[in-house]
């Protein structure tokens, strides 16, 4: 005989239905990691590809910027307003870097975020085209795949929720069940864009370049930024970036720096 969970008593009913909230999280999970593609091993040493692989927009507008003030192109001052000086502007060879160079002489960071927003469309194409991230047809089944669990157990839950109310039974703990489901679901519409070897890309580079979390020149700062945040930044003479997105200014989280981080004989291969 096959028993009909609608018509458990209240609290037997409640106790069946946070196990299936645990497996429908175990196998959400479960679904994501077998659909994720496993893309194309390849060497990145791009800084602008770094950044967006490991931190997607925030973390190339921080890379960007970084590098446009290591090059003198851009000062920060204490009120959060970066500063174009132009010097050697017509070098620079990312189009987010001449995007921001061709706002107005004094730009808040919100603006510099908007510019690097616009420029990593493309940053993110040719991640896609290079097996690094995943295709917008994938990234779509994955949520799908991802929330569908949940739905199911709404469905579920909805239906014995209009029961207990015909037979007046107590439905508040249902209730807030219910809630917590859809706070979940939601939450795993949220998918790393990432493939398997986009993955691999930034854990061998941040293993290859663990120097540049301590000790990066001039030349080194987009490239320490992209792989660890801006708190690198911190003590030098680049540190207002680093006080500014540590605020998380503008509704834009401040980067993660925390990771590991190349050999003390330079830095000249790391990146994949």
């Amino acid at each position: 005989m096959i028993l009909n969970p609608l018509v458990l008593p209240p609290q037997p009913f409640l106790w069946l239905y946070v196990l299936l909230l645990g497996a429908s999280w175990l196998l959400s999970h479960y679904a994501g990691r077998r659909l994720r593609p496993d893309g194309v091993r390849r060497t990145v040493s791009d800084p602008d590809s770094l950044a967006m692989l490991n931190g997607g927009v925030a973390r190339l507008a921080d890379t960007a910027v970084a590098r446009l003030m290591a090059a003198g192109v851009l000062v920060a001052d204490k009120g959060g307003r970066f500063w174009r000086t132009d010097r050697g502007a017509a070098l620079l060879a990312s189009p987010v870097d001449r995007a921001m160079v061709a706002l107005p002489a004094t730009a808040q960071w919100r603006q510099l975020c908007k510019v690097a927003k616009a420029g990593a469309a493309g940053v993110h194409r040719q991640l896609q085209r290079d097996g690094l991230m995943i295709d917008d047809d994938m990234l779509r089944q994955m949520r799908l795949v991802q929330v569908l669990p949940f739905v199911a157990l709404l469905m579920l839950g909805t239906a014995r929720l209009l029961r207990g109310i015909m037979l007046d039974h107590p439905v508040g703990y249902l209730m807030v069940l219910m809630i917590v489901t859809v706070v979940i679901g939601v939450s795993r519409l949220s998918v790393d864009r990432r493939t398997r070897a986009g993955m691999a890309v930034v854990g061998e580079a941040r293993d290859a370049c663990h120097r540049l979390r301590l000790a990066p020149t001039q030349q080194e700062m987009a490239l320490a930024v992209a792989l660890f945040g801006t708190g690198v930044l911190a003590g030098s003479a680049y540190e207002a970036l680093h006080r500014l997105r540590a605020g998380g200014s503008d509704g834009v989280g401040s980067s993660s720096s925390d990771g590991s981080g190349c050999g003390s004989g330079g830095c000249g291969g790391c990146g994949g």
